[in-house]
């Protein structure tokens, strides 16, 4: 029996070690400390939120939240966050601390509060919500510990001070948390077994735990070969030339790891309709960038948003990506008035093309090549300037139905018979159209012909005479014009009346209208035949149904004989 009593105990015994080997509790001490919330936030408005980043460590995060039943409240210290009521009124406000280093399950026993006062505050102290302790009063310029002793559950700590004496303020400068929690050991870790990435580009590997609740998540990063791709802590892993490479992790409880095959490839853009960049990220002077626009990456040692984009050292360059597009395509760049330095712009091995800042010009680089990728680099020691950088296709694709609108995204050239503008409208006759081969930039146009449009960007262009075509911006016409949207009709298309919002619109290329027109069309049919045309007669029942004569003249009373309805002969017997 004895022996019995002594084998149990034994396997007691090892079951203990074997649990303490994944789980156990630990008593934990967090500082933070609060080197002061800058003097310059004095002054500040009723029920202002302060948030500070003078606490450390770095996991923490707090906000100050001034609440003075007066007109005003201050906040500002050079030894710690000083908070207080002027115009002799009282203070009230409340601290919130937050840490990511304490768990949410966090069983907290002691909250230290070191302050004081140049008069007296009653200060209370919550965790998620529930109290710790009693309050207690903050008097004395005397800077002293308060602590507040308890057992809540969680990782925000609220501190609430009321009844500040009026016109004085409380500064608190350091607080220290003490709570336990269970540490559970991690006994692996997985990644998925492969993963794509591409040259220039980022993605993040994410590494799972086992178990999931691990205490302990830190881990470390390796590319086993750099020159194919590179890792960061985070375990984001950026491309850096074709080929495969696999990604280590290595935990730091236990030393376990995992291996990702990362395969690189080149990014691309495919463009198939003009991407323009105007807009640029928000940096400042001597900033480093490296960020993404419409897929293209921007990168300099030195640089600035500055009416565009400003490249501040020789080392400033823009790098997109492998570039498709069907039959080529053409970048323009166009500077301002900024810098002096100068540009190249190349396009895969094509001839450089020059540019020089400093005054506002537009610069082109095109290339036949369907594939490539082009760079816009500063060849000297000096600020370079550009203000908007488009890409544009070579060619535009026409849908099935014979006709597309397109916004000429610089100077343009069409081929013969492709390219139209509408110069006339009227009910019986329907629209008129007339070939266009040049149009500058802006110009809303009609294509015609199934397939591929080629399009070539040119230094300049006269606009057409007439061009009832334009480009919405979503707001509302004026008084008696309407909009037509091309749509598809059967195997054809048409330009139907827009009945909808014309915020819908903004962008869109329409068809304007007056009202003793429109009340009478609602279509403009545009048909199915897509060889050359001059003229494209109205092919759709219209809203009042008339009914019109061989010679195009309105027939208010239509009798026996031969007529146009629905712009089809038509014989009443």
């Amino acid at each position: 029996m004895k022996k019995l009593h002594l084998l149990k105990s034994m396997l007691l015994l090892c079951a203990l070690i074997v649990g303490s080997l994944t789980s156990w509790a630990d008593d934990v001490t967090v500082t933070w400390n609060i080197s002061g919330v800058a003097t310059s936030a004095s002054n500040q408005k009723v029920n202002t939120a302060l948030t500070t980043s003078s606490i450390t460590p770095s996991g923490a995060s707090g906000t100050w939240t001034a609440v003075s039943n007066g007109n005003s409240s201050y906040a500002g210290s050079s030894t710690g966050a000083q908070l207080g009521a002027s115009s002799n009124r009282e203070f009230n406000g409340t601290v919130t601390l937050s840490s990511t280093s304490i768990p949410s399950s966090a069983t907290i026993t002691s909250v230290t509060v070191t302050a004081k006062s140049n008069g007296s505050s009653t200060l209370a102290v919550t965790v998620g919500g529930n109290s710790l302790a009693s309050s207690k009063t903050v008097t004395g310029t005397t800077v002293t510990d308060y602590t507040f002793e308890g057992t809540q559950t969680g990782n925000v700590i609220v501190l609430t001070f009321s009844g500040t004496t009026a016109s004085k303020y409380i500064n608190i400068s350091k607080i220290v948390v003490e709570y336990s929690a269970e540490t559970i050991t991690v006994t692996g870790v997985s990644l998925p077994s492969t993963a794509n990435a591409y040259i220039g580009k980022k993605i993040t590997l994410t590494p799972t735990f086992t178990p999931a609740d691990a205490t302990n998540k830190n881990v470390t990063w390796e590319s086993k070969n750099t020159s194919i791709a590179t890792v960061s802590d985070a375990g984001e892993v950026t491309g850096v030339a074709e080929g495969t490479v696999d990604i280590e992790v290595t935990t730091a409880d236990g030393g376990y790891k995992a291996t990702c095959e990362v395969t690189v490839g080149p990014y691309y853009i495919n463009v198939t309709s003009p991407i323009s960049i105007t807009e640029w990220a928000s940096l400042s002077y001597g900033d480093a960038a490296d960020y993404e626009v419409e897929g293209i990456i921007f990168t300099a040692t030195q640089c600035m948003k500055n009416s565009g984009f400003q490249f501040r050292a020789s080392s400033g360059e823009l790098a997109s990506p492998l570039i498709k597009s069907q039959n080529g395509y053409t970048v323009i760049v166009t500077t301002n008035s900024t810098g002096t330095g100068t540009l190249s712009l190349q396009i895969g091995s094509e001839t450089p093309v020059a540019i020089t800042s400093g005054s506002s010009s537009s610069y082109t680089a095109t290339t036949s090549s369907t594939s490539t990728s082009f760079t816009l680099e500063n060849t000297t020691d000096k600020a370079c300037n550009i203000a908007t950088l488009t890409i544009v296709p070579n060619s535009a694709e026409v849908q099935s139905y014979g006709w597309a609108t397109y916004i000429a995204p610089a100077a343009v050239e069409f081929d013969a018979n492709t390219a139209y503008v509408v110069t006339d409208a009227s009910v019986s006759e329907g629209l008129t159209i007339e070939a266009v081969t040049r149009v500058p930039k802006d110009t809303p146009v009609l294509l015609k012909g199934e397939g591929t449009k080629n399009i070539t960007v040119i230094a300049s262009a006269a606009a057409p005479a007439k061009n009832l075509l334009s480009v919405s911006d979503g707001s509302a016409l004026g008084s008696g014009e309407y909009a037509y949207v091309l749509a598809k009709n059967g195997d054809g298309a048409c330009f139907k009346q827009w009945t909808g919002e014309m915020d819908v619109l903004n962008g869109r290329v329409i068809l304007v209208l007056d009202e003793a027109i429109a009340a009478a069309r609602e279509l403009f049919d545009l048909g199915n035949e897509t060889t050359g045309i001059a003229e494209v007669r109205g092919m759709k029942e219209n809203v009042r149904g008339e009914y019109f004569n061989l010679a195009g003249q309105r027939v208010a009373r239509p009798t026996k004989g031969l007529y146009i309805v629905n712009g089809k002969k038509v014989i009443i017997k």
